[in-house]
């Protein structure tokens, strides 16, 4: 899906990584961390793999320190996690996630006002089906 949209000028993909009440914000961290590094979507695929098809809770810090060093950036994320800049980056995330009334993830947002949970859509599968139309439509 991103793929199709990849190489225009007229769909900017911004993914936000939030949490919700009484979740450990660690997995956000590595994300920002690795996306400072470099290997944000290694990391996203890591922890959608861990959680999604090990059924591994990625809320838990020992879990995210795993995932680190596993991966070949535990340097990087123990010298980064706990700095302003993340701490920033989590705060705007939960900022947006207000706004926006996110109550459950993955929710995407269209042009800062159209927003489209994937529940409906039964699987991110069926989801993907049909927005390609809506983005096609918004912007042309």
């Amino acid at each position: 899906f991103r793929k199709k949209f990849a190489d225009t000028d007229k769909v900017e993909f911004i993914d936000i990584p939030i949490v919700f009440r009484g979740q450990d914000d660690s997995p956000l961290r590595l994300y920002y961390v690795a996306k400072k590094i470099g290997k944000a979507d290694l990391i996203k695929d890591e922890l959608f793999k861990a959680s999604f098809t090990h059924g591994v809770n990625v809320f838990d810090p020992g879990i995210t320190n795993y995932l680190a060093r596993s991966l070949g950036i535990n340097k990087e994320f123990q010298k980064e996690k706990d700095q302003a800049w993340v701490n920033q980056l989590i705060k705007e995330g939960e900022r947006k996630a207000a706004i926006y009334g996110v109550t459950g993830t993955p929710t995407v947002v269209i042009q800062h006002a159209l927003k489209m949970k994937i529940g409906p859509y039964g699987t991110m599968a069926g989801f993907v089906k049909k927005v390609p139309e809506t983005i096609a439509d918004l912007t042309q």
